[in-house]
């Protein structure tokens, strides 16, 4: 993208040049999914009409548009999430700080007030005001009037500091999940060596048969997933849930083939028992379902198993020292 339609300042755009940019977006946005450079994900595109607003706001005002600078020089077709949720927040910031335009200084302020924990940062969070406690430039807004002077000023403040610790607070929260979901990604395929060693060596040591393991494998694979598949129907809704979910899917159908693995191993071993549940092909491949669905169920059965294990590890110890105890008294002199 040239950026020829600027002023004769390089730190200065004109109208057409911003309106060059927002169109830019408005391309992007308008691209069906299966095009290259369109753009898919959801937080993306929110993010992109973010900045397309932004910047026709600015192109609208002087005082903004002179100012304006190096935060406009961005290729639209170049930005990505983390590029994208960056500059939206340096532009609300940026704009709110600047403008004295009411009709959006008010309307960006009646979208945060209600907000209690749909964002990081919220303004009751921020400046501990009740939602119903709404600042008099907003008030006079409501009303027919044109609020200026001090209270817009406060507001514009209030605004572009919300904005300014949004950006802060998005930063690391983003650099946290990068970071949980670089580990997830490590471990993930450490997991997958794993298990297929695990898998190899059940088979090749005649603990199970291929069809028992592939099976198991599977069918946990497939629990997990439609676990999953279920908590993200029902119970994640919020949005930094959402975002961090996105790097545990990866991991989930692993999760689920070893957890099969487990419970089939303790079945064979009899440590565990279900009766004649175990018996047959269709039946293992259920239990395995199961343990990859059920995360509480196979912890429970983990905490069985080690529950069993301790106990019989107790008894064993306790009868190695009865027994010494027998033989000490026996060997006693009279």
């Amino acid at each position: 993208m040239t950026t020829g339609n600027r002023g004769t300042a390089m730190t200065e755009w004109n109208e057409a040049g911003l309106a060059e940019k927002r169109d830019a977006i408005a391309e992007r946005l308008s691209r069906k999914w299966w095009r290259f450079g369109a753009a898919r994900d959801p937080e993306l595109r929110k993010h992109l009409q973010r900045i397309a607003d932004r910047l026709e706001a600015a192109r609208r005002e002087e005082a903004i548009r002179k100012d304006l600078g190096s935060l406009a020089e961005f290729d639209p077709h170049r930005l990505d999430l983390d590029s994208a949720l960056s500059l939206s927040a340096r532009l609300d910031e940026f704009v709110f700080a600047r403008s004295d335009d009411a009709g959006l200084l008010c309307a960006a302020a009646e979208a945060e007030l209600p907000r209690t924990d749909t964002t990081v940062v919220t303004w009751k969070g921020l400046f501990g005001e009740d939602p119903d406690d709404v600042p008099e430039a907003v008030e006079v807004f409501r009303q027919g009037g044109e609020p200026s002077g001090p209270p817009l000023e406060s507001l514009k403040h209030k605004l572009s500091v919300l904005a300014h610790s949004r950006h802060e607070d998005y930063q690391l929260l983003r650099t946290r999940r990068a970071m949980k979901g670089q580990h997830l990604r490590y471990l993930g395929l450490g997991l997958l060596i794993a298990i297929a060693a695990f898998a190899w060596e059940l088979v090749r040591g005649g603990v199970l048969t291929f069809d028992d393991v592939l099976l198991g494998m599977a069918a946990g694979a497939v629990g997990a997933l439609m676990g999953g598949t279920f908590k993200l129907r029902d119970t994640v809704s919020h949005i930094n849930d959402l975002r961090a979910y996105r790097s545990i899917l990866a991991v989930q159908p692993l999760l689920g083939a070893g957890a099969a693995l487990f419970l089939l191993l303790a079945l064979e071993t009899h440590v565990l028992s279900v009766g004649g549940a175990a018996d047959g092909l269709a039946a293992r491949g259920l239990l395995g379902f199961v343990a990859g669905f059920s995360e509480p169920f196979f912890l429970k059965t983990v905490a069985r198993v080690t529950s069993l294990v301790e106990k019989k590890g107790g008894e064993q110890g306790a009868g190695e020292r009865s027994g010494a105890g027998s033989g000490a008294s026996t060997n006693r002199p009279p």
